[in-house]
């Protein structure tokens, strides 16, 4: 065996003159959100609609974003996904509103990234749409008491 020097593609591209892709070489940008409930307390089903992304191209990158939520009281948990959008193409896209995490523990007050339920570190979703992009928490177990606060940032790249 032998000491070796290897070379990543985007890496030999540079070194050959070849531009790599912007999703390759994209410019990460960060959106922060502060919620609080109104003066009533929502039913199961309720949401959040923390922040829209641009229209375009983005990736989200879930484990790098930050998740700060007040208690909730006890059994009380909330999915993070996005709302129905339209693509680039024209065609509509479905809601997955746990696609980023599901059944966060919200009964005490935490602070956490996202994505603990994705396995893959490097798990990241990508949109192309026409508006842009709705991310929102859904209440999925209890209620969300009146004055209950979500707080943290969301991390994305445009290309």
């Amino acid at each position: 065996m032998a000491v070796t020097v290897e070379y990543s593609t985007q890496y030999s591209n540079e070194l050959a003159g070849v531009m790599n892709s912007a999703v390759e070489t994209s410019k990460v940008r960060v959106k922060h959100f502060s919620f609080t409930q109104g003066d009533d307390a929502g039913d199961i089903g309720s949401s959040a609609e923390l922040v829209k992304l641009p229209a375009g191209r983005v990736t989200v990158y879930p484990k790098l974003s930050v998740l700060t939520n007040s208690a909730f009281g006890a059994a009380r948990v909330l999915d993070v996904g996005f709302k129905a959008y339209t693509s680039e193409t024209g065609a509509s896209v479905s809601a997955s509103t746990n696609y980023f995490d599901n059944d966060i523990d919200v009964s005490a007050g935490a602070s956490a990234a996202l994505g603990t339920d994705i396995s893959d570190a490097s798990k990241t979703k990508a949109f192309a749409s026409q508006s842009g992009v709705v991310l929102v928490a859904v209440v999925a177990g209890g209620t969300i008491p009146a004055s209950a606060t979500l707080n943290g940032y969301i991390v994305y790249s445009v290309e």
